[in-house]
């Protein structure tokens, strides 16, 4: 240490008697010159060692940056699925003086188990990684696919009558509602996007395109337009927040790598 070099030295710092003592810039040289030896043996300036660590471990990396896309996106599915349910509510009401009360209800109940099979399930995931358990995807991609099914359900069993156009494109305000969610919440998951949209939109634009009257199957040629926007969208918004997530994982590695370099330049020292 400094006190050491100095009591070694057998000269004060400055004043009293005796030769003059080590100046205040030779003590911090030395201790630069001290510091640096230090950083030396605990591995290097702490980059170098993390861009070793990074090559040395591609597929640990590969495997935490998908847990964190998982955990990312059973947050974001917990945290707006239950609101698809007073969405279903609300269209069932809309397309009252077109189908019957029967089929109004079958697709409020269907709706209803999806969106609570969505909630349970993302709720599941995220107690059970937050005790350190593993998570896996799949379950969060068969309860988009139920979301999907149950979103495309009014097309198959309550399609309005072509008095009622206006509710059809009513319905198809519903859908790129759920559609833009969904774009957003599963930016860290591909798998969940392209199977909800698939077994939505698919069955809508069918029915659509067949529908006899024009208004109708133009509206139907604008779904695969519709979609294309929302994969190009998709892909973006999960470039970004992959991104993030890669980069908040790099932000707390080279904290706990400094922490532990700081750690033993106080034993060091002592």
């Amino acid at each position: 240490s400094v006190q050491v070099w100095i009591r070694e030295s057998g000269r004060p710092m400055g004043g009293g008697h005796g030769p003059p003592g080590p100046t205040a810039n030779t003590v911090h040289e030395h201790v630069f010159a001290r510091q640096g030896e230090i950083r030396q043996q605990v591995g290097g300036n702490g980059s170098d060692t993390r861009s070793v660590d990074r090559r040395a471990h591609p597929e640990a990396r590969v495997a935490a940056l998908r847990a964190a896309c998982v955990d990312h996106a059973y947050r974001a599915m917990h945290s707006s699925t239950l609101l698809g349910i007073p969405g279903i509510v609300l269209l069932t009401w809309l397309l009252a003086p077109a189908v019957p009360l029967a089929r109004r209800v079958v697709l409020v109940i269907v709706a209803s188990v999806a969106e609570i099979a969505n909630f349970v399930v993302s709720g599941a995931a995220l107690r059970a990684r937050s005790r350190g358990a593993a998570v896996h995807a799949w379950p969060g991609l068969l309860t988009s696919i139920g979301s999907g099914v149950s979103w495309a359900l009014p097309a198959l069993i309550a399609f309005p009558s072509d008095e009622h156009v206006a509710l059809r494109a009513a319905y198809l305000v519903f859908v790129c509602a759920v559609s833009a969610t969904n774009v957003v919440s599963t930016a860290a998951q591909r798998s969940w996007f392209v199977a909800l949209h698939t077994v939505m939109l698919t069955p809508i634009c069918v029915v659509f395109l067949a529908a006899p009257d024009r208004t109708t199957r133009m509206l139907g040629f604008a779904i695969p337009v519709y979609l294309a926007c929302m994969v190009a969208l998709h892909r973006d918004v999960a470039r970004v927040v992959v991104s993030e997530i890669e980069l908040r994982a790099r932000h707390e590695h080279a904290a706990s790598e400094l922490a532990e370099a700081n750690r033993k330049i106080g034993r060091a020292h002592v």
